[in-house]
Formats: C-alpha cells, sequence, structure tokens
C-alpha cells in the first residue's frame, strides 16, 4: 500500500490559514461595543427636547464631531485620553450613537430625520443615502428648504457635561444655538442649565 505524505510546506501554509482565520474572528468578537447604560444623559436630553418651526423632515449631520485636518482629531483624541474622558464615551456613546433615544426626538418633534454625510474634513454636504444622493433635484431642494441640526456632546467629567443642537434654518436665514449642561446626581442625569441663542450661521 502506497502512502503518499503531503510536503511539510502544505501543512505549514494550512496552519497558517488556521491561525489567520481564527485571528480575524477573535478580532470581530472582541471590537469594542458600546455599552448603554439604563440612566443615559442622552435620553434625559432628546426626552425634553423640543424645537420650534421644523417641518415634517429635518437634516441632521451623521457626526458629532468634524475636523478639519487629521492633525486636529489626533490632537482631541489625545486630549480625551489625557484627561481620561475616553472612558466617557467607553460607558455611554456619543449623542447619536442610540437610535432609540433619537427616535424619542423625532418622534416628540413629529419630524423624519434624513441623515446629512459631511466627509472625513467637511468637504461634503450631501445626503447620506445613497438613493435619494443621486437624485440631485430633490437634493438640492432639501438642502434648501429643509432645518440642519448638528449635535455635539462635550464631557467636562464623569458626572457632568455640555450638550448642544445647532439649528440652521435656511429658508429663514436663521440659525440657533440650544446648550444644554448636565450632572449626575445620586446615579441619576438632570439638566441643571440650558440656553438658546441665536447665532451667525457658518453655512
Amino acid at each position: 500500500m502506497n502512502i503518499r505524505y503531503k510536503p511539510l510546506k502544505d501543512y505549514k501554509l494550512i496552519i497558517l490559514k488556521l491561525l489567520f482565520f481564527i485571528l480575524v474572528c477573535s478580532c470581530e468578537n472582541n471590537k469594542p461595543k458600546v455599552k448603554f447604560v439604563k440612566n443615559s444623559p442622552y435620553e434625559i436630553f432628546f426626552n425634553q427636547l423640543k424645537i420650534n418651526k421644523l417641518t415634517d423632515t429635518i437634516l441632521v449631520q451623521n457626526r458629532t464631531k468634524v475636523f478639519g485636518c487629521g492633525t486636529a482629531y489626533v490632537m482631541y483624541e489625545d486630549e480625551l485620553n489625557k484627561n481620561g474622558l475616553i472612558k466617557f464615551y467607553e460607558v455611554y456613546g456619543t449623542i447619536l450613537d442610540n437610535s432609540e433615544f433619537l427616535n424619542v426626538f423625532a418622534k416628540n418633534n413629529n419630524v423624519k430625520i434624513l441623515w446629512i454625510e459631511r466627509g472625513n474634513e467637511g468637504e461634503l454636504f450631501q445626503l447620506e443615502d445613497s438613493i435619494l444622493h443621486k437624485n440631485k433635484n430633490l437634493e438640492k431642494r432639501l438642502i434648501a428648504e429643509k432645518a440642519f441640526l448638528s449635535f455635539d456632546d462635550t464631557p467636562k467629567t464623569m458626572d457632568s457635561l455640555n450638550l448642544t443642537v445647532v439649528i440652521n434654518f435656511r429658508n429663514l436665514n436663521k440659525t440657533i444655538l440650544k446648550s444644554y449642561d448636565l450632572s449626575k446626581r445620586q446615579n441619576y442625569w438632570k439638566i441643571d442649565k440650558q440656553n438658546e441663542q441665536e447665532i451667525k450661521s457658518d453655512l
């Protein structure tokens, strides 16, 4: 009986492929996942956020921060790590991460959200939905007529932060900034202060 043995290098290749597969699967399973705690500052914020003069559809920037360059982003990340505030995002995520909170806001204000893509450095201003984006006339009309909102979160400590929403009414040539200071007391988040002012538009 003839027994054929595969060359040793073939077995090494198989083993390497198996190790690579295991490594990829392991990395996929160990990707950091945002844990949404039951008592979130964003939930309190969106439950109370009411904005006047919104129509049936609004445009919302799909990220909280748009950096003008890669260096600015690196500096921002370094500052978060230096101050230990990266842990805040590990616990709560960003203000835009939980769709349930956003859905509550949309329901309370009777609006539908269309997301706006700004690009990595703010070089874009277009609908994120690829199908809607292809309809240039529709996209142009929506951008000209609908209110554009951008949300931002700025943690100060693990128990305090500032949340803002800038509302740009292009058809009214008017921009409103709503700012909220929140703090956590006895394990519950509360809004301590809120302010609203009209600002000059950059768009």
